[in-house]
């Protein structure tokens, strides 16, 4: 699958914008089409898409992270395959700034930056309790 443009769809899911993308795969923002929610969607690069191990662990991962309740992390709400056999994960989409362009606009107030350092031991606790391992 190649980077998809605006108003394509990962199945019923109308693309509102490519948010990243890595050598693993892609994520965007897309929208629910009768909901209107904003949501964000999960896919495998096309040439990792037919290896089964990668797409059972990206399977494996959406499930694992299903079971985790912590405002920290995103909800999974699906998981799927397109007709060319590529699987995606549609999960909540958090509203917020990345932490790369927080750190752009300059140095955090101590405090700010502090609440963010200890989320992050936080949220891979709450990972682990489930016998995860967060890669």
């Amino acid at each position: 699958m190649d980077i998809l443009p605006p108003g394509s769809l990962i199945g019923k899911y109308p693309v509102t914008r490519l948010m990243s993308a890595g050598g693993m795969g892609m994520i965007y923002e897309a929208v629910h089409p009768v909901l209107g929610t904003r949501v964000v969607i999960k896919t495998i690069r096309s040439e990792l898409a037919h290896d089964p191990s990668i797409i059972e662990r990206f399977f494996k991962e959406a499930l694992a992270t299903s079971r985790i309740r912590d405002e920290r992390l995103p909800q999974i709400f699906d998981q799927d395959r397109l007709d060319d056999n590529t699987p995606y994960i549609v999960m909540e989409y958090l509203d917020g700034e990345d932490l790369a362009a927080r750190l752009s606009r300059g140095p955090m107030p101590f405090e700010y930056a502090a609440r963010i350092v200890l989320a992050i031991p936080a949220g891979r606790h709450r990972v682990r309790q489930l016998g995860r391992i967060h890669r």
